[in-house]
């Protein structure tokens, strides 16, 4: 919850982690009608390097743009 109000005027958010972590936090944002944003991808990511998460952010925010 305590993520969720940080979340301010985000307009799009991309969701990546483990397990029911990443399902809880998407869980929480969606039941949360002060907030505005939208959940562009939510995927799993247990064990990825800082250059792989970088460069699926990249691709997700990239393609959204188009």
């Amino acid at each position: 919850q305590t993520i969720v109000k940080e979340l301010g005027n985000t307009d799009d958010l991309y969701i990546m982690g483990p397990g029911e972590t990443r399902k809880l936090f998407e869980r929480a944002i969606q039941n949360d009608s002060k907030l505005k944003c939208k959940v562009v991808e939510n995927e799993p990511a247990d064990s990825i390097s800082q250059n792989q998460m970088r460069e699926k952010v990249r691709l997700i925010f990239n393609h959204n743009r188009s």
